[in-house]
């Protein structure tokens, strides 16, 4: 009979070793070259975000300088005309420079009281709780001086939130007390309406006042915008704070 032959042609162990090796080895240096790349995407992000934070308090501290500067100058003005008025015992100049000094520390007061508040609402140490929305709303309108024929109504629907309610007091009571300082008669109804859809709670503030025209109104969420002159003694903060809780939360 004749001979029938079979051949079998392994690989050698010692190549299948070397194989294995040089893939592990390049699937760790892939997973490292994708951590790096992550590490360096993050970074890169990070010195982004760095760089916007600087320039943002470059802006602020200047806005922060320029908007001290003007109280405190009209302080001293106001101390050399009662000293002035002492001078030629004039006791009625002496009376309004003095009314005058007292709007301008007032005005001062309330600047660095502000900006005092605006530096700390990125602090998230504020605590949810239950808030009766209705219940708080109340209690904002009740607590704010308005022109006796300015009414605030609050309609429509409230809900129960959990939020930090430091926050949406600063919210609501600024939203309305900026209605009410603004309002150009003080006369008339400022209405503050709540609408629940899909378990959200929507509160719109509106009133019958000038308004802010269209062009103006990214403008004055910046800290500092005021489009009012004259005697107001807001600090230009008030929607900056609303616009500042809004976004962080």
């Amino acid at each position: 009979p004749g001979r029938c032959f079979i051949v079998a042609i392994m690989p050698s162990l010692a190549n299948n070793a070397l194989a294995l090796e040089r893939e592990q080895s390049l699937r760790q240096q892939y997973v490292l070259e994708q951590a790096l790349a992550e590490q360096t995407r993050a970074v890169m992000a990070a010195n982004e975000a760095l760089a916007r934070t600087n320039a943002d308090l470059v802006d602020f501290t200047r806005i922060v300088s320029h908007d001290l500067k003007a109280p405190m100058r009209a302080i001293r003005y106001s101390t050399e005309d009662i000293e002035q008025a002492m001078q030629e015992d004039d006791a009625a100049a002496q009376a309004t420079a003095l009314e005058d000094l007292r709007f301008q520390t007032t005005r001062l007061a309330r600047l660095v009281s502000d900006l005092l508040a605006y530096s700390r609402l990125d602090d998230k140490a504020e605590a949810d709780t239950e808030i009766d929305t209705r219940q708080l709303l109340g209690a904002i309108v009740s607590s704010l001086p308005r022109p006796s024929g300015l009414e605030i109504d609050i309609v429509g629907e409230w809900k129960s939130l959990r939020t930090a309610e430091p926050l949406l007091d600063l919210v609501l009571r600024n939203l309305i007390d900026n209605a009410i300082k603004h309002h150009d008669t003080g006369i008339g109804t400022i209405e503050v309406r709540g609408t629940l859809d899909d378990q959200a709670l929507t509160v719109g503030v509106v009133d019958a006042g000038p308004g802010i025209p269209e062009r103006h109104r990214a403008a004055v969420l910046a800290p500092f915008a005021k489009l009012a002159t004259g005697q107001d003694l807001g600090s230009g903060l008030g929607l900056a704070m609303v616009d500042k809780v809004l976004r962080n939360r």
